[in-house]
């Protein structure tokens, strides 16, 4: 049967808008992104050791797009998150470790350009200066996130820092969750 261009164009057109609008993880499944991930992380210097370690028994967790999709600071306004994560015993133990580890956040501060305020503010906000460190192994939680396609390029690169991290022995999978 010959199809004509007229008639089907549109509808082929459609699909393809429907297509390049749809998260990755719609169009292809996790097992052979991971594959195609995993030769985005070799030429990023990976070793394939760390790989295999990393991304053994790796599968998406539909709890983090859940938690991705709702996060705090994009429902409440400022004020609001301001009261509930900003208290004057966290600003103090904030400044506290800001005197304690000034040199460790000053040569940081000069390596990487971030000042040591704004560390020890995200240290504060994000784990409450280590104490709480997340449920959600982060090599499963990163491949989730980036394989969801809502934010892929941040993700990836996430991925690669946190295989990176595992690459230079400095935490082993295990031991490796956040939040």
């Amino acid at each position: 049967m010959a199809f004509r261009r007229g008639r089907f164009g549109p509808a082929l057109g459609v699909i393809g808008l429907i297509l390049s609008a749809t998260p990755l993880s719609a169009q292809t499944s996790f097992k052979s992104w991971l594959e195609g991930f995993r030769g985005q992380a070799l030429r990023a210097g990976i070793t394939e050791h760390t790989l295999d370690t990393a991304f053994e028994g790796v599968k998406p967790i539909d709890r983090i797009i859940e938690l991705d999709r709702k996060q705090p600071e994009g429902r409440m306004t400022f004020v609001e998150y301001k009261r509930k994560v900003i208290s004057r015993s966290r600003i103090a133990k904030g400044r506290e470790l800001l005197r304690r580890h000034a040199a460790v956040l000053a040569e940081t501060e000069r390596r990487f350009g971030v000042p040591a305020e704004v560390i020890v503010a995200l240290w504060g906000i994000e784990s409450s200066f280590g104490e709480f460190k997340g449920r959600f192994p982060v090599i499963d939680a990163l491949a989730t996130l980036a394989y969801d396609g809502r934010r892929e390029e941040l993700f990836t690169r996430e991925l690669i820092s946190a295989l990176q991290i595992l690459d230079n022995g400095d935490v082993d999978k295990v031991n490796m969750f956040g939040s």
